[in-house]
This record gives C-alpha cells, structure tokens and sequence, in this order.
C-alpha cells in the first residue's frame, strides 16, 4: 500500500510511513468509516424523510382541521343569519299586530248558574266579516217565509172539505154523561152523525169543565171541526137546554179555546196550520143557558183532515 501523505510504498502492516513518519490509515479503516459514514447519512436521510412525512401529514390534517372548522362556522353563521331574520320578521309582525287598531266587543257567555262577561279582541276585518255573516244571514231569514202561529178559529162560512177525510172516530169517553131511562146519552153519540142521539153532561149545574175525548183510527193532519152544539132533537130541547158558549180543543200539539156564536147551524173551526194528531179532547169552559134545564148537550162533532 503507499502512504496517503509522501506516497511512497509501504508495507501493508505499517503503522506509521517509513520515510515521513505519518501514520497509515488502512484501506479497511477507510471503508469502515466510509460505510458509518454512508449509513449515518442513510440514517440522517430517513429520519429527514421521516420527518418531512410527519409533518405533511400534520399538515394535511391541520388543513382538514381547518377546513371542517372552517365550514362548521360557515354554517353556524347561515344558521345563526337564518334565526336572527326570523326573529327581526317575527319582531315586524309582533309590532304590526300591537299597532293595529283594534275593537273591543262584550260577549256575555251563560254559565247556567250566572251570567260571565268576556271581552274579545277584533281585527278590522274580522269585524267586517262577522258583519257581513250577520247581514246574510238576517237576509236568508227575511227570504224565508215567516210559518204564522197555529190556532183553531171559529169560520163565518162553511169550508171546502170536499178534498179531505172524514175522520173515522172509533172510541170516546165523557167525564160525566146524564142517565135518563130509555135514552142512551153516550159520547159515542156525538158521531154518529144523527140530529136525534146526543150527549149530555151529567153533573148539577151547567158542566163547566166536564170533558169529552175521542180517539181516531188512524193519525190524521187535522184541518176543519164541524159542531153542532145543543140538542137538535126538537126545537123545544135546543131551546130549553144549555149549549156550549166556549170550549177549549186538544188535539197533537195544540191547545187553544174557541168562542161560538150559539146559532142552530153546524158552526166550523178551522186550523190555520193543520195539526197531526189521532185523539181530541174538548172541554166546556163556559155555556150559554137553556130555559129549561140546565143539562149541557151536543148533538155532534165532525173532524176533517188530511
């Protein structure tokens, strides 16, 4: 081998150069400590590369970071935006609805017990709608025909009953009935549509309040009641006995009193609104006397209807 310092040669076991006296560095010592060196630097280059790698990912991460938070404050800024413009429009229509003029309207509500007084608030228009509800509905009543109030009232000429049924009457009851022997007085009588049978009372004085009730076959719309009141059997009886001067009739869902004229005709009452019923009561409520006695009579009763 040859001395790296004067280049001479000298043998492969010097230590020292025999002419310059500088110490031998082996070839083997050489590639030793090229090869640390190498490896030191191979080392220094993956930790470097190691550590370029830590850091890009730490920077990748820190952007990702970044970005997600970038985006999280990205929404909660829209969402924030949002709410604060639907509480600046509901603030508007908080202060539009307080500025408005408003109505006070007493509404008295019952409480069965006791009368309780609310007040409630309108809006114009509201007002206006609930005026123009009332106005319509004060028009379709007004459109409507107004159904007068029934009532039996005493005819001045005899009705038209050539289009209704004669009601069939197939029972009847008096409160008091005159036993007089070989003469039968029963109410039954009163439709049997003879001048010569009738009925009379058969009480002391005159019958007032005493009651007669019939029964129909069917139900009927009860439109005309024709009367023969007093005892047609002989001029003599119709003068000598008591008739009926007023009488209250009964019958479905009515009730009212009827005054008559106490002439010898058939005196008709008509029912203005024709009432359902399948039974009628008459009760006397007033007569007028007879010059005889005082037994009140009817000869017959005649119900027409539809």
């Amino acid at each position: 081998m040859f001395c790296k310092v004067c280049g001479r040669k000298i043998d492969d076991d010097s230590e020292f150069c025999t002419y310059c006296g500088s110490p031998v560095e082996k070839e083997t010592e050489i590639l030793e400590t090229v090869s640390e060196k190498k490896k030191g630097k191979t080392g220094a280059v993956l930790i470097t590369v190691a550590s370029v790698l830590t850091v890009a990912v730490f920077v990748v991460a820190a952007g990702f970071l970044l970005k997600t938070k970038a985006s999280k404050e990205v929404a909660e800024q829209i969402t924030v935006g949002e709410k604060l413009e639907e509480l600046k429009k509901e603030e508007e229509e908080k202060k539009v609805s307080e500025t408005a003029p408003t109505e006070t309207m007493e509404v008295f509500l019952d409480n069965s017990s006791e009368t309780s007084k609310e007040k409630i608030k309108e809006t114009p228009g509201e007002e206006l709608d609930r005026k123009m509800e009332s106005m319509q509905s004060e028009k379709t009543s007004a459109e409507q025909p107004v159904q007068e109030e029934t009532k039996a009232s005493l005819m001045t000429s005899e009705p038209d009953v050539s289009n209704l049924r004669k009601v069939n009457v197939i029972a009847a009851n008096a409160s008091s009935t005159i036993s007089q022997e070989g003469t039968s007085n029963s109410p039954i009588l009163l439709f049997d549509g003879k001048d010569a049978t009738n009925w009379q009372e058969g009480v002391d004085g005159y019958g007032i309040s005493e009651t007669i009730s019939f029964s129909f076959d069917d139900f009927y719309k009860v439109k005309y009641i024709g009367f023969k009141l007093g005892n047609w059997k002989t001029d003599r009886y119709y003068v000598g006995n008591a008739k009926p001067k007023t009488m209250t009739l009964a019958f479905g869902d009515y009730v009212g009193p009827v005054t008559f004229t106490g002439e010898r005709k058939v005196e008709w009452v008509e029912v203005n609104n024709a009432v359902k019923a399948n039974s009628m009561r008459v009760s006397i409520d007033d007569v007028y006397p007879g010059t005889q006695w005082e037994d009140t009579c009817i000869t017959e009763i005649m119900v027409y209807g539809e």
